[in-house]
């Protein structure tokens, strides 16, 4: 039980952890040029020029993208998102200082992140899948290139991530569990 709880405690730690850098790498990175680049004119010339779209291509993934943007839930302000961490440190802490170990709490927790960030997840996979429809064979084995390299960019960012976090913790005295 005492390995679950620590397990379950530091998973916890973690997630607030991750969340509050993330928050501060967001801001400190992210501006007006970010929003450019993620935007569907920019989505939509950048999959024109490595798959060579048609104008009809174009228009349909170009509506792809705007439905899937539209059907999102909403990222929220900054002061919200903002509250939502303070609100998630003031519950780490008051689950750490607490006598008793509140497992069923904790699991509720990590499984409401989980469920949001799989329907994130299958939200973009679906995304990506009505895009692959629109093209034709050539096109769709340069599609899967594609995807395969945002891939393994994306697992590098997160290793990157991981270990600023550890220099972060090693640096300032943070024990690592």
């Amino acid at each position: 039980m005492k390995l679950t709880t620590s397990l379950i405690a530091s998973v916890l730690a973690t997630s607030v952890i991750a969340l509050t850098a993330t928050s501060v790498i967001a801001s400190e990175k992210h501006g007006e040029q970010h929003g450019k680049k993620h935007s569907v004119e920019h989505r939509v010339e950048h999959l024109t020029k490595r798959l060579d779209l048609t104008t009809a291509q174009q228009v349909s993934i170009t509506d792809l993208i705007k439905e899937h943007k539209a059907n999102r839930p909403a990222r929220g302000d900054r002061d919200a998102m903002k509250a939502k961490r303070q609100s998630m440190k003031q519950k780490f802490k008051a689950m750490m200082e607490n006598p008793d170990f509140d497992e069923s709490t904790v699991k509720e927790s990590i499984e409401q992140r989980a469920n949001a960030q799989t329907e994130r997840k299958v939200q973009q996979l679906k995304l990506q899948h009505s895009i692959y429809q629109q093209l034709n064979d050539v096109q769709r084995a340069d599609y899967l290139k594609l995807l395969k390299k945002k891939m393994r960019k994306m697992a590098k960012h997160k290793m990157h991530n991981r270990k600023m976090m550890k220099h972060h913790d090693k640096h300032h005295g943070h024990n690592e569990g």
